[in-house]
């Protein structure tokens, strides 16, 4: 998703060993904690310093980073954005509100995007999206 080369990949994944596996995704690879107490330990700051790790920043830079996948058009519109953007775009409207409900309404507003999902099998998600926002 976020572009990576296979050997950037492979360096990333090798520096963070055991503690981040990489397993087969649908659509790609994914990078998962191998324990639960692993993403405890990094969303909690105290606790975790230098190594902290932000939820609502990330899901900023992936509402970001898959709104301007969007605008750039759907047919490159990655899957994991289709199935996520509009989660990650609520989640950003906790630190950007009127932004991220402007590109929420757009995205859920667009009838090729909603075509997209349905297209993707994901047309039960739909609801589940407007769900979110009520």
């Amino acid at each position: 998703m976020f572009v990576l080369r296979d050997w950037q990949l492979r360096g990333v994944t090798r520096i963070l060993g055991s503690l981040f596996p990489v397993s087969k995704g649908q659509e790609s690879e994914i990078i998962r904690p191998f324990h639960k107490s692993v993403s405890d330990w990094l969303n909690n700051y105290d606790k975790a310093g230098i190594y902290y790790v932000s939820i609502p920043e990330g899901h900023q830079m992936l509402a970001d980073f898959g709104y301007k996948q969007y605008e750039n058009g759907l047919d490159i519109l990655h899957q994991y954005f289709v199935r996520n953007l509009p989660a990650h775009l609520i989640e950003a409207s906790e630190n950007d509100r009127l932004n991220a409900w402007d590109r929420l309404e757009a995205v859920l507003t667009d009838i090729l995007f909603i075509q997209k999902k349905c297209k993707a099998g994901q047309a039960s998600d739909i609801v589940n999206d407007y769900n979110m926002v009520l």
